[in-house]
Protein backbone atom coordinates (compact mmCIF):
# COMPACT_ATOMS: atom_id res chain seq x y z
CA UNK A 1 0.00 0.00 0.00
CA UNK A 2 1.43 3.37 -1.02
CA UNK A 3 0.08 6.64 0.36
CA UNK A 4 1.74 9.35 -1.70
CA UNK A 5 0.08 12.19 0.18
CA UNK A 6 1.62 11.04 3.47
CA UNK A 7 4.73 9.59 1.79
CA UNK A 8 4.11 6.17 3.35
CA UNK A 9 4.57 2.67 1.98
CA UNK A 10 3.18 -0.24 3.99
CA UNK A 11 3.30 -3.97 3.17
CA UNK A 12 0.66 -6.26 4.71
CA UNK A 13 -0.75 -9.75 4.25
CA UNK A 14 -4.41 -10.01 3.23
CA UNK A 15 -6.38 -11.65 6.03
CA UNK A 16 -3.62 -11.19 8.63
CA UNK A 17 -4.59 -8.31 10.91
CA UNK A 18 -1.28 -8.59 12.78
CA UNK A 19 0.59 -7.41 9.68
CA UNK A 20 -0.94 -3.93 10.13
CA UNK A 21 -0.07 -1.39 12.84
CA UNK A 22 -3.77 -0.93 13.73
CA UNK A 23 -6.98 -2.92 13.37
CA UNK A 24 -7.69 -3.17 9.61
CA UNK A 25 -10.65 -0.79 9.48
CA UNK A 26 -8.94 1.69 11.79
CA UNK A 27 -5.78 1.56 9.70
CA UNK A 28 -7.67 2.06 6.44
CA UNK A 29 -9.57 4.99 7.94
CA UNK A 30 -6.23 6.69 8.64
CA UNK A 31 -5.22 6.35 4.98
CA UNK A 32 -8.21 8.05 3.33
CA UNK A 33 -10.16 11.26 3.86
CA UNK A 34 -13.54 9.54 4.05
CA UNK A 35 -15.24 8.18 7.14
CA UNK A 36 -15.78 4.43 6.70
CA UNK A 37 -18.80 2.42 7.86
CA UNK A 38 -19.62 -1.24 7.34
CA UNK A 39 -23.16 -2.57 6.95
CA UNK A 40 -24.15 -6.24 7.00
CA UNK A 41 -25.21 -6.96 3.43
CA UNK A 42 -26.32 -10.48 4.36
CA UNK A 43 -29.15 -9.04 6.46
CA UNK A 44 -31.99 -7.37 4.50
CA UNK A 45 -32.14 -4.63 7.16
CA UNK A 46 -28.41 -3.86 6.63
CA UNK A 47 -27.46 -3.13 10.26
CA UNK A 48 -24.34 -1.11 11.04
CA UNK A 49 -21.65 -3.54 12.23
CA UNK A 50 -18.40 -1.51 12.27
CA UNK A 51 -17.02 1.91 11.51
CA UNK A 52 -14.17 4.40 11.66
CA UNK A 53 -15.85 7.77 12.19
CA UNK A 54 -13.95 11.05 12.62
CA UNK A 55 -16.28 13.71 11.23
CA UNK A 56 -19.76 12.90 12.54
CA UNK A 57 -22.56 15.32 11.76
CA UNK A 58 -24.63 15.29 14.98
CA UNK A 59 -24.49 11.49 15.52
CA UNK A 60 -22.11 8.88 16.95
CA UNK A 61 -21.16 5.28 16.27
CA UNK A 62 -22.20 4.25 19.77
CA UNK A 63 -25.80 5.33 19.30
CA UNK A 64 -26.16 3.76 15.83
CA UNK A 65 -24.15 0.52 16.12
CA UNK A 66 -26.25 -2.58 15.47
CA UNK A 67 -29.26 -0.64 14.22
CA UNK A 68 -30.95 -1.27 10.88
CA UNK A 69 -30.95 1.34 8.13
CA UNK A 70 -34.54 2.20 9.04
CA UNK A 71 -33.73 2.75 12.71
CA UNK A 72 -30.50 4.62 11.96
CA UNK A 73 -32.52 7.15 9.98
CA UNK A 74 -35.42 7.23 12.44
CA UNK A 75 -34.89 10.95 13.25
CA UNK A 76 -35.02 11.93 9.55
CA UNK A 77 -38.44 13.48 8.76
CA UNK A 78 -40.59 11.25 6.53
CA UNK A 79 -37.78 8.72 6.05
CA UNK A 80 -39.95 5.70 6.86
CA UNK A 81 -42.89 6.97 4.81
CA UNK A 82 -41.08 8.17 1.68
CA UNK A 83 -37.43 7.09 1.58
CA UNK A 84 -37.03 3.86 3.56
CA UNK A 85 -38.30 1.36 0.98
CA UNK A 86 -36.39 2.85 -1.99
CA UNK A 87 -33.21 2.81 0.11
CA UNK A 88 -33.78 -0.83 1.10
CA UNK A 89 -34.29 -1.69 -2.57
CA UNK A 90 -31.10 0.12 -3.55
CA UNK A 91 -29.11 -1.74 -0.88
CA UNK A 92 -30.49 -5.10 -2.05
CA UNK A 93 -29.51 -4.37 -5.66
CA UNK A 94 -25.92 -3.28 -5.02
CA UNK A 95 -23.37 -5.22 -7.06
CA UNK A 96 -19.64 -5.70 -6.39
CA UNK A 97 -17.48 -3.23 -8.33
CA UNK A 98 -20.56 -1.09 -9.10
CA UNK A 99 -20.41 1.70 -6.50
CA UNK A 100 -23.12 4.33 -6.22
CA UNK A 101 -23.06 7.73 -4.51
CA UNK A 102 -25.30 10.56 -3.38
CA UNK A 103 -24.95 14.06 -1.96
CA UNK A 104 -26.30 15.25 1.39
CA UNK A 105 -26.18 18.83 2.69
CA UNK A 106 -26.63 20.64 5.98
CA UNK A 107 -25.97 24.02 7.63
CA UNK A 108 -23.97 24.64 10.79
CA UNK A 109 -22.94 27.61 12.91
CA UNK A 110 -19.31 26.53 13.28
CA UNK A 111 -16.52 25.29 10.97
CA UNK A 112 -15.80 22.07 12.85
CA UNK A 113 -15.91 18.84 10.88
CA UNK A 114 -16.44 16.77 14.03
CA UNK A 115 -19.97 17.59 15.19
CA UNK A 116 -20.59 14.52 17.36
CA UNK A 117 -23.29 14.85 20.04
CA UNK A 118 -20.64 15.25 22.77
CA UNK A 119 -19.91 18.67 21.24
CA UNK A 120 -23.58 19.66 21.27
CA UNK A 121 -23.23 22.32 23.95
CA UNK A 122 -20.52 24.07 21.95
CA UNK A 123 -22.63 23.96 18.79
CA UNK A 124 -25.65 25.38 20.61
CA UNK A 125 -23.58 28.23 21.99
CA UNK A 126 -22.25 29.08 18.52
CA UNK A 127 -25.78 29.32 17.11
CA UNK A 128 -26.60 32.10 19.58
CA UNK A 129 -23.76 34.22 18.17
CA UNK A 130 -25.15 34.37 14.63
CA UNK A 131 -26.47 37.77 13.51
CA UNK A 132 -27.66 39.16 10.20
CA UNK A 133 -24.30 40.92 9.95
CA UNK A 134 -21.95 38.00 10.71
CA UNK A 135 -23.89 34.99 9.37
CA UNK A 136 -21.63 34.86 6.33
CA UNK A 137 -18.55 34.17 8.43
CA UNK A 138 -20.18 32.18 11.23
CA UNK A 139 -22.42 29.84 9.20
CA UNK A 140 -21.18 27.00 7.01
CA UNK A 141 -22.66 24.91 4.25
CA UNK A 142 -21.65 21.27 4.65
CA UNK A 143 -21.83 18.69 1.88
CA UNK A 144 -21.31 14.96 2.36
CA UNK A 145 -20.46 12.81 -0.64
CA UNK A 146 -21.75 9.41 0.44
CA UNK A 147 -20.67 6.25 -1.40
CA UNK A 148 -21.96 2.67 -1.25
CA UNK A 149 -19.92 -0.33 -2.39
CA UNK A 150 -20.75 -4.04 -2.06
CA UNK A 151 -17.67 -6.03 -0.97
CA UNK A 152 -17.43 -9.32 -2.93
CA UNK A 153 -15.76 -11.54 -0.30
CA UNK A 154 -17.96 -10.77 2.72
CA UNK A 155 -21.08 -9.33 1.05
CA UNK A 156 -20.75 -6.42 3.48
CA UNK A 157 -21.54 -2.91 2.26
CA UNK A 158 -18.92 -0.19 2.63
CA UNK A 159 -20.51 3.21 3.26
CA UNK A 160 -18.11 6.11 2.80
CA UNK A 161 -18.63 9.76 3.80
CA UNK A 162 -16.43 12.57 2.51
CA UNK A 163 -17.28 15.92 4.12
CA UNK A 164 -16.71 19.34 2.57
CA UNK A 165 -17.25 22.80 4.12
CA UNK A 166 -17.69 26.27 2.67
CA UNK A 167 -18.65 29.45 4.47
CA UNK A 168 -22.00 30.99 3.67
CA UNK A 169 -20.20 34.24 2.94
CA UNK A 170 -18.11 32.56 0.25
CA UNK A 171 -21.13 30.93 -1.40
CA UNK A 172 -23.41 33.97 -1.04
CA UNK A 173 -20.95 35.96 -3.14
CA UNK A 174 -23.07 34.46 -5.91
CA UNK A 175 -26.39 36.34 -5.56
CA UNK A 176 -28.30 33.60 -7.37
CA UNK A 177 -27.07 30.99 -4.89
CA UNK A 178 -28.04 33.21 -1.94
CA UNK A 179 -31.53 33.71 -3.35
CA UNK A 180 -32.05 30.02 -4.02
CA UNK A 181 -30.83 28.98 -0.58
CA UNK A 182 -33.14 31.50 1.08
CA UNK A 183 -36.00 30.10 -0.98
CA UNK A 184 -35.20 26.53 0.02
CA UNK A 185 -35.12 27.43 3.72
CA UNK A 186 -38.38 29.41 3.54
CA UNK A 187 -40.27 26.61 1.79
CA UNK A 188 -38.88 23.69 3.81
CA UNK A 189 -41.29 21.96 6.23
CA UNK A 190 -40.88 22.87 9.91
CA UNK A 191 -39.89 19.27 10.68
CA UNK A 192 -36.97 19.60 8.24
CA UNK A 193 -35.85 22.90 9.78
CA UNK A 194 -35.90 21.35 13.26
CA UNK A 195 -34.04 18.24 12.09
CA UNK A 196 -31.31 20.41 10.55
CA UNK A 197 -30.95 22.30 13.85
CA UNK A 198 -31.77 25.67 12.26
CA UNK A 199 -34.56 27.34 14.30
CA UNK A 200 -32.22 29.25 16.65
CA UNK A 201 -30.39 31.15 13.90
CA UNK A 202 -32.71 30.83 10.90
CA UNK A 203 -33.95 34.44 11.01
CA UNK A 204 -30.52 36.13 10.97
CA UNK A 205 -29.31 33.66 8.36
CA UNK A 206 -32.26 34.48 6.09
CA UNK A 207 -31.69 38.19 6.61
CA UNK A 208 -28.07 37.77 5.53
CA UNK A 209 -29.02 35.72 2.47
CA UNK A 210 -31.69 38.26 1.49
CA UNK A 211 -29.15 41.08 1.69
CA UNK A 212 -26.93 39.18 -0.79
CA UNK A 213 -29.65 37.89 -3.12
CA UNK A 214 -30.04 38.80 -6.75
Amino acid sequence: WQNRLLDQTIAFRLGDATSLPYAPLDWLGRQVQEDLLLLDGNDPECPLIAGQLCFASRWSLGEKMGLSMMLIHGPVPEYAERIGKPVDLLMARLKPNRPVWRINWSLHACPNLNLAPKHGAYQDAQKLLVTAQNAGERCYYRVERQGLLKLPRSNAILFTIHSYLASIGHLAADPVWAQRMAGILRTSPPSFIRYKGLPVYLSPLLAYLDSHSA
